[in-house]
């Protein structure tokens, strides 16, 4: 596992391209969503030249602009020269009036002095800038964002099996075993619904179900969901490699919040799953913890067992698709609307759909 040095030494290798592209990655995932990244190329690390290398437009209207640079010579300089830019109205085509902010990520040196004056440039005009240099940086990635390092850096700093909604999905797509979930969940808004309010009020969840039901892909759509609605939600997905998980989890866990894990398959986890579980019990002010998890049917009466001495299991039983919602499945999702291929499509199936997705990609 990587520390904060071996961090930074990485970062300090980087080329400008990549280091935007870890830039844009960790300001989205600090929630700077709306992100244009009009300093790329669209498909590769090369950068263009302009200002800004990143736009991100506000909800009231306004406009933040973001600078890179791994430049170490003259770094004032060259920052000074790109707030400049960003003033520029013919360059940028946005009035200075309409820019809120100006984030800057930089891996060279900068005195006070230095610091001092470029704030006061965009602080004599409203404008409020933002220094995220080395340390800033690195310390982000190594205790909120371990996933960036592994990613951009090649340097794993946990395990890996603890990640966000979107992580997971990426991660469970490229599986040679499993079929993606990154696709609508159909038939499922009425058991979403209640889901949703069995955890404003309880905190274990259990999907059950035969494999291939969407247990999984269920599960994510309803993290989801809880999250848009509860704002503060932290959702932590894991995904299992087999490996301890004990300092992920004491890591990962130490900050106040309210958090939603989910876990995929809990059987497969034999102790592991009673650290988790330990959680659920804490008696923390600034901490809350609810669990989704998916089980098959071989394994529910284990699991359940097992939940029973921590908390109040309540379960969520996935059923097989009618053969119309096959039919409606390969219509929506894949545009098959071939009787006869709709018909193969049912037969093979059999109410899975998970068999339904993989007959309609063969079909498709």
């Amino acid at each position: 596992m990587g520390s904060q040095n071996q961090i930074k030494s990485k970062l300090l290798e980087m080329e400008g391209g990549k280091f935007q592209r870890l830039c844009d990655d960790w300001l989205y995932r600090k929630g700077l969503e709306n992100i244009n990244p009009i300093g790329m190329m669209k498909t590769t690390d090369r950068v263009v030249k302009g200002t800004p290398d990143c736009l991100f437009m506000q909800e009231d209207g306004t406009y933040i602009f973001s600078e890179y640079t791994v430049q170490q010579e003259r770094l004032a300089k060259k920052l000074e020269d790109d707030i400049g830019k960003c003033f520029d109205e013919v360059k940028t085509g946005i009035p200075i009036e309409k820019i809120s902010g100006i984030i800057i990520c930089y891996l060279g040196k900068l005195t006070t002095k230095e610091i001092n004056s470029l704030r006061s440039i965009c602080y004599d005009r409203g404008i409020m800038l933002t220094l995220n240099g080395l340390d800033s940086i690195s310390l982000s990635i190594k205790n909120s964002y371990p996933v960036l390092s592994e990613t951009y850096l090649g340097l794993p700093l946990d395990t890996g099996q603890l990640l966000s909604v979107e992580d997971f999905i990426d991660r469970y797509g490229k599986s040679n075993f499993t079929t993606s979930i990154d696709n609508e969940l159909l038939f499922c808004d009425d058991l979403l619904s209640s889901a949703t309010k069995t955890l404003e009020t309880e905190n274990f969840l259990l999907v059950s179900g035969a494999a291939g039901l969407g247990k999984t892909l269920f599960s994510v759509t309803l993290a989801k969901k809880f999250q848009r609605e509860n704002s503060n939600l932290i959702v932590i997905c894991l995904f299992d490699k087999g490996a301890d998980l004990i300092r992920d989890i004491t890591a990962m866990f130490s900050e106040p919040g309210d958090y939603l894990i989910f876990v995929d398959d809990a059987n497969r986890l034999d102790n592991r799953l009673d650290y988790l579980l330990h959680y659920l019990n804490e008696n923390d002010e600034y901490r809350t913890f609810r669990i989704i998890a998916t089980v098959r049917d071989y394994a529910r009466t284990s699991v359940i067992e097992k939940v029973n001495k921590y908390t109040e299991l309540h379960e969520q039983v996935m059923v097989p698709l009618t053969d119309d919602q096959i039919k409606e499945l390969s219509e929506t999702i894949f545009g098959i609307k071939n009787g006869e291929y709709q018909k193969r499509i049912q037969e093979v199936s059999c109410g899975n759909p998970r068999l339904a997705v993989m007959a309609s990609k063969v079909e498709h």
